[in-house]
């Protein structure tokens, strides 16, 4: 569907007529999620990454980065609550290895659930 839109392929960040639809067309996209999502969650929340690896970086980096000193949070990858499939529980080790050493994460690995 996107292949065949009049926007597809053009940069939502420049300023020529393409490119100005695009960005409309992305910001409808994010307050729709955030509609569909619920929660009390602003379009603005809603942000679109390329892929698995991006994705899981920046949710992890932001539990690091948001977590204040006195409380550790306690991440559990994969598990039935974050749903990381085995294929990217490689890349999330690797990552949360890291974030322990240099942030007030304590991290925990669970097994996954079959229930």
């Amino acid at each position: 569907a996107y292949e065949e839109s009049d926007i597809a392929g053009a940069n939502p960040n420049s300023l020529h007529t393409l490119g100005r639809m695009a960005y409309a067309k992305l910001e409808q996209c994010r307050r729709d999620i955030a509609r569909c999502v619920g929660g009390g969650f602003r379009p603005a929340d809603v942000v679109f990454t390329s892929g698995g690896t991006e994705s899981n970086n920046l949710a992890l980096y932001g539990m690091a980065e948001g977590a204040p000193v006195a409380d550790k949070i306690k991440a559990m990858i994969p598990g039935p609550v974050t749903g990381i499939a085995p294929a990217e529980a490689a890349q999330c080790y690797k990552l949360l290895h890291s974030l322990t050493g240099s942030s007030p994460v304590q991290a925990r690995m669970m097994p996954v659930s079959l229930r």
